[in-house]
């Protein structure tokens, strides 16, 4: 009998080591051994170092079921740096940390951020890049079998030459630069005149030794640990145009993960974005990265002032003033008729609205009178940072519903009705009306006139915009007018009360003239956007 026990117990702790073990051994089984991961640079890089940082939140927080092997210099891609996004889609390798200039092939709405002179500032590149610009980028990666993780950058990009200090367009022309071979910056320098090459950063060195090129752009982060002043005396400043990098996965490897894998992957890469962010920022934007650094990460930069250790080094460094800026500007227009249609027109307005409300005029080309003067109305440039008429609309309508579904219930399962119900989903429905015509302004449903402004020449245009967009202000500010004049007739002579709820009617009259706020906000956004469109068409 004891012997009996004895082997019944045995059996039991071997059928419960069983079922610990073999789930463990059967999770582990669904991870690879490895998964690749495509880098353009080398660990030195601050981009590198962003991608160290990833895979050892990764590896630590997964307790190594999730190990990543970083390809440096594009070791996956044999130098076919603009093929990326194809084979992470493809399977062939597993996922990248990616400049946004070697997915735009693929994903054309990258290209965003190389329109020359677009992006003025750290700020604007941030609020695309969390805003309605990244999740419609992260979404035409999804549509082609990658999933965007988190942002990371490569820095705005500065001009490096050996034989002048660049400060205007003329001072371009003729210099033969090494450039990205993406065809925006192929464009792009030959609209200022110059001869763009592309050609891989060994043999950009030695064409630099022999003088067969003058030049080539790069972010800071990459100047400073290739020694760019063992080449080239001058540097110019001009953050002509930004280098956001992306982290991405295989779509199909991504959905087969579980959920705690995801997230752990994703927030791994948030962090290791900010990190590698506050790393190419670091002495460009005061101290703000540095401290970063030093308190969330307990980081010390070894270059904490890169201006000034490359002005030490002998090198002579120079920034454009806003007239100077202004005059690159002009000079480059002409790209935008070009790449807007191409990368989406949807996409471009929002972040122009953001560059028109930054109050950075010399970096925002064809600004009308109309429109500075727009751009200084405060409330209206509250109202698109925060997007209150979309909360506000969302929960009146919630409330229009609820309020909707709970008088059906009543009245067909317990055969009565509640009258005050009808009464307030009435007045919901007038507020949302009002808060809705403000959106449909801001997408462009003038009274209609859509239809005639696509028919016209530009400068009917502006006709039609500045006359729908009056006409619009003007009705609304009447139904505003006699709103009020309600609402005093109401409070100082009839003092009337509604049938179902007994309370003041002025109060369902009240919300109608403050909702007016969002209808004269869409409107500054429509025409302020579409206005300076036509201006930009009219320069060229």
């Amino acid at each position: 009998m004891k012997r009996f026990s004895l082997y019944l117990t045995c059996a039991l702790v071997a059928l419960i080591s069983m079922a610990l073990l073999i789930p463990g051994q059967s999770q582990a089984g669904d991870f690879k051994k490895e998964y690749k991961m495509q880098i353009n640079v080398g660990p030195q890089f601050y981009w590198g170092m962003g991608a160290l940082k990833f895979v050892e939140l990764v590896k630590q927080r997964t307790n190594g079921q999730i190990n990543i092997k970083p390809y440096w210099g594009s070791q996956l891609l044999k130098g076919a740096q603009l093929k990326s996004a194809q084979l992470v889609s493809k399977g062939v390798i597993d996922l990248a940390m990616e400049s946004t200039i070697n997915i735009s092939p693929v994903i054309t709405e990258a290209n965003i951020f190389s329109l020359p002179f677009f992006i003025n500032s750290f700020e604007n590149l941030d609020k695309m890049e969390y805003g309605e610009t990244g999740k419609a980028i992260f979404k035409a990666m999804e549509a082609k079998g990658l999933v965007g993780l988190a942002w990371a950058e490569n820095g705005f990009r500065q001009v490096t030459n050996n034989k002048i200090a660049i400060r205007t367009p003329a001072d371009v022309k003729g210099l033969r630069l090494r450039v990205v071979g993406s065809p925006i910056f192929i464009d792009t320098f030959r609209q200022l005149g110059a001869d763009p090459v592309n050609m891989n950063w060994g043999d950009a060195v030695t064409a630099f030794g022999q003088g067969v090129v003058d030049g080539q752009e790069n972010p800071v982060g990459v100047l400073v640990p290739v020694q760019i002043w063992q080449y080239h005396k001058y540097v110019t400043f001009w953050n002509y145009l930004v280098d956001p990098v992306v982290f991405y996965w295989n779509k199909k490897q991504w959905d087969a993960f579980p959920p705690d894998i995801q997230k752990i992957l994703r927030e791994s890469a948030e962090e290791a974005g900010i990190f590698e962010k506050a790393l190419c920022r670091a002495g460009l934007d005061g101290q703000k990265s540095i401290d970063l650094l030093k308190n969330k990460f307990n980081h010390t930069m070894k270059v904490p002032e890169p201006v000034k250790f490359m002005e030490e080094k002998g090198m002579t460094v120079t920034f454009l003033s806003d007239e100077e800026r202004k005059a690159f500007m002009a000079a480059t227009k002409p790209l935008y008729e070009k790449w807007v249609p191409k990368i989406g027109e949807g996409l471009i307005n929002r972040p122009l609205v953001i560059w028109l409300n930054s109050g950075y005029q010399a970096q925002s080309p064809g600004y009308s009178n109309v429109t500075r003067f727009l751009r200084k109305i405060q409330w209206l440039n509250l109202i698109e940072r925060i997007r209150i008429d979309h909360w506000i609309v969302a929960i009146l309508f919630f409330a229009m519903a609820a309020i909707a579904f709970v008088n059906i219930l009543s009245r067909y399962l317990f055969h009565f009705s509640f009258a005050s119900t009808e009464e307030i989903t009435i007045n919901l429905f007038v507020w949302i009306t009002v808060i809705g015509s403000g959106l449909a302004f801001e997408r462009g449903g003038q009274l209609g006139m859509v239809t005639l402004y696509k028919l016209f020449s530009p400068k009917f245009k502006k006709f039609v915009i500045l006359f729908s967009s009056g006409l619009s202000a003007v009705l609304f500010l009447l139904v505003d007018i006699y709103m009020i004049q309600a609402i005093y007739d109401e409070v100082t002579l009839f003092n009337a009360t509604s049938a179902a709820l007994g309370i003041p009617v002025w109060i369902y009259y009240v919300g109608v003239p403050p909702f007016s706020i969002f209808v004269f906000a869409g409107i500054y956004r429509d025409s302020s956007v579409k206005l300076e469109e036509l201006n930009r068409q009219e320069d060229r």
